[in-house]
């Protein structure tokens, strides 16, 4: 008794050869025969790749390894090959560092963009600094504009400085109030460290 298949061959030109094949079950050594007669012997390579692909899973599923994807907020330098049984062969997910954020599968961390800042460590996004207030560092919790600074737009990070004439009621605001009449506002001697960095004076 034979086992009838067919193989799909590929030749030199890219022509695609169907070629009928018959093997016999009682044949010691894989033979096979095409319709030639001619006799070529069969590695058995499909069958003993299939079989290490087997073993390899069966292996993983009785010691607990499972692949994953680094999380959100954390970042893998390698690909990461977590063990249920925590016996600290393998490396884990690092959580990015304040100012820094990740989205699944980071191989790295991402900078926040100037404007934008993050309050914790592992975050999956960086949050934008609101008005009347100013984000000079990216790890670090927003500012409020001091008295006699403003900030009009969100993502600022640095306050500006009020023009002679002008004042602020209050810290945090996002914008000058010109002086009441009857008053007078002395010059704007504030300076902020950050305007050093914008160019702002």
């Amino acid at each position: 008794m034979t086992i009838a298949s067919v193989t799909v061959i590929y030749d030199p030109n890219f022509q695609i050869k169907i070629t009928p094949r018959f093997t016999p079950l009682n044949s010691r050594s894989w033979r096979t025969f095409d319709n030639e007669g001619n006799e070529e012997k069969i590695k058995g390579m499909t069958a003993t790749v299939f079989l290490v692909l087997l073993t390899f899973y069966l292996i993983l599923g009785v010691s607990g390894l499972k692949l994953h994807h680094c999380p959100s907020g954390f970042y893998c330098a390698k690909s990461m090959l977590r063990s249920s049984t925590s016996d600290g062969g393998y490396q884990m997910p690092r959580p990015c560092p304040r100012g820094t954020w990740s989205g699944a599968g980071a191989v790295k961390c991402t900078d926040c963009e100037k404007g934008y800042y993050t309050r914790d460590e592992a975050s999956t996004s960086c949050e934008r600094c609101e008005p009347g207030h100013m984000c000079p560092v990216p790890d670090a919790d927003p500012e409020l504009c001091p008295l006699g600074t403003y900030s009009l737009d969100p993502a600022q990070i640095c306050c500006k400085v009020c023009q002679s004439g002008s004042y602020t009621p209050r810290v945090g605001s996002t914008g000058c109030t010109q002086c009441h009449p009857g008053t007078y506002c002395p010059k704007n001697e504030v300076k902020l460290s950050c305007a050093n960095d914008t160019g702002m004076s």
